[in-house]
């Protein structure tokens, strides 16, 4: 004789509850940036391409979708792309997101191991420079600054 499995009926309600909710929560998080943002968000298919065959300035930030520090300064790192959106032949916003397990291997290739991660692509007489983090904040507000002057 199989033994039965006796469930009280909270258990049973907490389980369909969060069997209903799980897919909205993962969504929402999927969602941290979208093609409504005045950003670019990169895909593993483009991530590469997009950075080395632009002659601009590129400032991205790697981060998680299920990161809490991420989503907080998601509305910062969408300010800052309305704010620069005017210079995009000069500057450009950009978002990777190293959550999804197609981006593990580029998110380790370009080096992140924390999130959120910025990094600022700069090419100077056809050399490519990558700075990162403590350095992003200077660089935006001199890049902004220098932008404000020229037009």
């Amino acid at each position: 004789m199989a033994a039965v499995l006796v469930m009280p009926r909270w258990l049973w309600l907490f389980s369909a509850v969060l069997l209903i909710l799980l897919p909205c929560c993962e969504c929402a998080a999927a969602r941290l940036y979208t093609e409504q943002d005045p950003l670019v968000i990169l895909t593993r298919d483009t991530l590469r391409a997009t950075l080395t065959d632009s002659s601009s300035a590129w400032l991205v930030q790697f981060y998680s979708s299920w990161c809490g520090h991420c989503i907080q300064y998601s509305s910062t790192w969408k300010a800052l792309a309305r704010d620069v959106r005017d210079w995009q032949g000069a500057i450009s916003v950009a978002v990777f997101d190293c959550a999804l397990e197609e981006n593990f291997d580029l998110c380790r290739d370009y080096g992140i191991k924390f999130y959120p991660t910025f990094k600022v692509k700069v090419l100077q007489n056809s050399t490519e420079y990558w700075l990162a983090n403590m350095y992003i904040i200077i660089i935006v507000e001199v890049t902004v600054v220098q932008l404000n002057t020229l037009f």
